[in-house]
């Protein structure tokens, strides 16, 4: 999966060819998933040693949900 957080601190993941910004899960106002919110979380190396193969990036989000991503970009 390919991710990004764009410069307005939302994530968006890739659908094809295009990134789609991401709701929030919590809040079914049309919020969206950002750094905005406290269980957002950095994104995190993963040591090829200990990751599923292909996974370079993990982002925790709410709830402790783990997102796992083989590209990754943080543009903030």
């Amino acid at each position: 999966m390919e991710g990004k957080i764009n410069n307005g601190g939302i994530l968006e993941i890739k659908r094809g060819k295009n990134y789609v910004k991401q709701d929030c899960l919590e809040q079914p106002d049309g919020r969206y998933c950002s750094d905005h919110c406290p269980q957002f979380g950095e994104p995190e190396f993963v040591s090829p040693f200990k990751a599923n193969i292909g996974v370079t990036m993990v982002l925790r989000i709410c709830q402790g949900r783990i997102l796992d991503f083989e590209k990754f970009t943080d543009e903030r």
